[in-house]
């Protein structure tokens, strides 16, 4: 439901932000709301893991956050939440390719579907149902495979670290030039005098405290609990939530999304087999 809520409010951070300042104060907040973690269990971090630490950091929510935001410049959000749903296809592909996962032709079956949904929505769809650019829907393709080195390197690296571990300290890594660039940029003055500057502020906050903060610890607790692809089959819900959210900010939903939706979600479906 978090996650799902995140393309709309991502949608009204952009009236008064451009995509750049989106994704740096996205970062750069949740980066400050981490620091007391950062400075209490400073001690107790494992510090030879920090290049693992970095690539949860930037495959998490540094390239993500900005990779949505500059999609949602042209694509719908409820396009962009539906393309999300590719999330645990690429995680089955990166786990097999990198993380030495196990192969079934089942699972191999659903990276299709999911594929064939993605494309249906990129390509297929015109315009006046996806947006202004549809082709733009492919940030958020990179992004998902962004999010599946995240997921399996967190399995396979930090499944036996406290998950406020592994998120304070992956954001501290790469949050702080974002924090430093939200104060010295044009962002303040945005703030205070753009029309809908504290709109979009407020949503970047629950964007930032909430879709970020919060839900990344229990998404990492969820992923040691059971497998990468496993917690990342979230993508299941995040899509209809997304579908939903976009309905009501009155925003175009034709047979595409419906089409894409189906194959994505049928997908993901068979991945979450053995």
């Amino acid at each position: 439901m978090i996650w799902g809520t995140s393309f709309i409010l991502i949608k009204k951070s952009l009236l008064a932000f451009d995509f750049v300042e989106l994704g740096a104060l996205r970062v750069g907040i949740s980066t400050f709301a981490f620091l007391p973690w950062v400075i209490k269990i400073w001690k107790d971090v494992d510090w030879s893991k920090l290049k693992y630490f970095f690539i949860v950091g930037i495959t998490g929510s540094g390239l993500p956050s900005f990779l949505y935001a500059i999609a949602e410049t042209e694509i719908s959000s409820a396009t962009a939440g539906i393309l999300n749903g590719l999330s645990p296809v690429f995680t089955f592909i990166v786990g097999i390719l990198f993380f030495k996962s196990i192969f079934s032709w089942n699972k191999l079956l659903g990276v299709i579907l999911g594929l064939v949904g993605a494309s249906t929505l990129i390509i297929v769809g015109n315009n006046a149902a996806i947006g202004g650019n549809p082709y733009y829907g492919v940030f958020i393709v990179v992004a998902t495979i962004c999010y599946a080195f995240n997921a399996n390197t967190v399995k396979q690296i930090f499944q036996d670290t406290d998950p406020v571990h592994v998120a304070a300290i992956s954001f501290f890594t790469v949050g702080i030039p974002f924090i430093v660039y939200s104060l010295v940029s044009d962002i303040p003055y945005k703030v205070m005098n753009h029309p809908d500057g504290l709109i979009s502020f407020g949503a970047i906050l629950l964007l930032a405290l909430v879709g970020t903060v919060f839900s990344v610890l229990f998404f990492y607790k969820l992923i040691q609990s059971t497998s990468a692809v496993f917690a990342s089959s979230v993508a299941y819900t995040i899509p209809i939530v997304a579908l939903g959210w976009g309905y009501l900010d009155n925003e175009a939903i034709t047979l595409y999304h419906f089409i894409g939706l189906g194959f994505i979600l049928l997908g993901v479906y068979n991945l979450k087999g053995k």
